[in-house]
This record gives C-alpha cells, structure tokens and sequence, in this order.
C-alpha cells in the first residue's frame, strides 16, 4: 500500500492532465477508516457473511462441478 495515497480527483483541477494532490496522513487515514462497516448493511440482507460466504461456495461447486 502506498505511504501517500492520492485523491483522484478535487474540485480545483481538471480531470485530465492534472497534477496529482497528495494527501495528508490524517486524510489517507480519515478515507481508510470510513471504509469500516460499508459492508454491514448488504451482508445482513443475506443472512450475514457467513451466509454469504456459503451462497458463494454453493454457487462455485455448482458452476464448476466440484
């Protein structure tokens, strides 16, 4: 991972031909850490991730005849 993660895109540059910003290491931490629980909600819409993980191995072996 880098040590100075780079924010695609601000409102202050063009999308194309624009240097990059570099972000600060609270910033980099501050997107790393919003990422906690972004998974909450769709796994308790399938009977949580152990259901999950179980509806995808199903979903393997039946695909590839295991």
């Amino acid at each position: 991972m880098a040590s100075h993660p780079v924010h695609p895109i601000t409102d202050n540059m063009p999308i194309l031909g624009a240097a990059e910003k570099r972000l600060t290491y609270d910033e980099a931490w501050d997107q790393i850490l919003s990422l906690f629980g972004t998974a909450k909600e769709a796994y308790a819409e399938v009977g949580g991730a152990e259901a999950w993980i179980h509806s995808e191995r199903a979903a393997w072996t039946d695909e590839h005849g295991s």
